[in-house]
């Protein structure tokens, strides 16, 4: 057997997943026709998109359709995947304000602590994405949830388009797993970028250009900001705990 990602014979179709059996291949039947072989070998992402892309084609139609899938089908299920990779961290500007949050509202604010006050900072969980393709190849894809609770960062458009950052409940925490990256999840994605040696930035996935930042006046939110905006601080130290 030759283990491609697929691989859809005339009337039988076959999809191909990694196992994690040592010595040989495992295929099992589904209804509808549909045999999927789970076989050791790593498919690229590329390969699972177009798994995906399949699978969605056979939600619409019983009929066997032409296995070979365009760039615009492609480009319309563009994904990110959750790695399992969770980094606890605190960040804080390059003016050293530290995120505190406002469970009244609720948001974050950045304030300068005094010494003996840094446990009022908020410890987030840094989740890492991977993509199917390298668009941008020097940044990470990550989420930013508040550690134990349900709190996540996101950036959202308000009634007249501007973008905004919130702080959002998030419930099931299944929804995070996969992300279409053109879908309403994609608010909760943010390409991190290093600066120099420690400097980060976290740009919007939703919303390209458009950065968490602060301000340079104390207990003020933290917003999201054209780059180019020189009123605002949009670079961040990321400190693991």
């Amino acid at each position: 057997m030759k283990p491609i990602l697929g691989r859809f014979p005339a009337n039988f179709p076959v999809l191909y997943f990694q196992s994690g059996a040592a010595d040989e291949d495992v295929h099992c039947s589904l209804h509808s026709g549909l045999r999927i072989e789970m076989c050791q070998h790593p498919h690229t992402m590329h390969q699972v998109v177009k798994l995906i892309v399949y699978l969605k084609r056979m939600r619409k139609s019983q009929k066997l359709i032409s296995t070979e899938f365009s760039d615009h089908e492609l480009c319309d299920i563009y994904i990110t995947i959750k790695t399992g990779k969770v980094t606890q961290c605190k960040i804080c500007d390059e003016y050293n304000k530290s995120l505190v949050l406002n469970k009244s509202v609720p948001e974050l604010q950045a304030i300068v602590l005094p010494g003996g006050n840094e446990s009022k900072s908020v410890k987030l969980n840094l989740s890492t994405y991977v993509t199917p393709t390298a668009t941008r190849p020097q940044a990470q894809p990550i989420a930013l949830g508040i550690v134990d609770s349900n709190f996540y960062l996101a950036c959202k458009a308000t009634s007249d388009k501007t973008p905004v950052l919130t702080v959002e409940v998030i419930s099931d925490q299944q929804q995070l797993e996969t992300i279409n990256a053109e879908g309403d999840m994609a608010r909760f994605l943010f390409f991190k970028s290093v600066n120099g040696q420690s400097m980060n930035t976290f740009e919007s996935a939703k919303f390209p250009g458009y950065f968490i930042s602060t301000s340079f006046k104390d207990q003020k939110p933290v917003e999201v900001c054209k780059q180019q905006v020189t009123e605002r601080i949009n670079t961040f130290r990321v400190n693991k705990v």
